[in-house]
């Protein structure tokens, strides 16, 4: 979630991600979309590089 409550003093010598101690749910979501993210862009590369490549082969006859 984009919420980002205050970071307490004692965190200071930690990176504040914006993570509190009870949001594994959170945490979930957020390695799922990222893994769909991930394997959208890789669909897309392996779809331009087929395009590309018929398209070369098109050229080249």
């Amino acid at each position: 979630s984009s919420y980002c409550p205050t970071p307490a003093p004692q965190d200071n010598n930690k990176d504040n991600d914006c993570k509190s101690d009870d949001d594994d749910d959170d945490d979930t979501v957020i390695v799922l979309v990222s893994i769909t993210m991930v394997l959208l862009v890789l669909c897309l590369i392996a779809l331009i590089v087929a395009i590309w490549s018929v398209y070369r082969m098109k050229m080249y006859q």
